[in-house]
């Protein structure tokens, strides 16, 4: 949306006077997200991007609020919080339909691909671009190697849900040592 180029980040450009219909999408795509059921393979650098783009927006001046660098820290804090005990239930928000299966794999990058299955078929992938940007395809061939592609990482993979509990304390407390480094280095420790 070229009225968004080289704008400070302000919050008042999305949440403005139709800021209950905003939430009301928000919730709306929540509920949705906590019935699909999601298997996520997660490195120990998942944070990392986040932290360096907060970062570069509070040394750069990018925030018309100087307390938002903060509150973003904070959420990202909350949002950690939420995702572990998520892991621990192995289902989304208190919903028991959508299981979620959580798997930490160390050699993986950190990118967005989602595969999106019906009936146990690979039908659609999503790569993420230049978020929030995706490309997607429906052609069956790179749905299937995707499929495969992620069949392999599972088996180099430590599996963090539910059962997983000494693997997943220490991968969130890694997280949650990052994450006050990352508030150190930013000034908000």
């Amino acid at each position: 949306m070229p009225h968004y180029r080289n704008r400070k980040f302000d919050v008042s450009t999305v949440l403005t006077s139709e800021e209950a219909r905003v939430k009301e999408v928000i919730f709306q795509l929540k509920e949705a997200y906590a019935a699909i059921p999601s298997t996520e393979y997660w490195s120990i650098n998942i944070l990392d991007n986040t932290i360096n783009q907060i970062r570069f927006y509070s040394e750069t001046d990018n925030f018309t609020d100087s307390r938002m660098c903060k509150t973003l820290l904070n959420q990202l804090e909350e949002l950690v919080e939420r995702m572990e005990e998520t892991a621990r239930r192995g289902c989304k928000s208190g919903n028991d339909q959508g299981q979620f299966h959580l798997y930490h794999n160390e050699i993986t990058h950190t990118n967005n691909t989602i595969l999106v299955e019906r009936g146990g078929h690979p039908i659609q992938t999503y790569c993420s671009f230049d978020n929030p940007n995706f490309l997607t395809t429906d052609y069956s061939d790179f749905c299937i190697y995707t499929r495969r592609w992620f069949e392999k990482l599972r088996k180099g993979s430590t599996y963090l849900s539910i059962a997983g509990s000494r693997q997943r304390v220490i991968y969130f407390r890694e997280l949650r040592r990052r994450l006050a480094e990352g508030k150190g280095v930013i000034g908000y420790a």
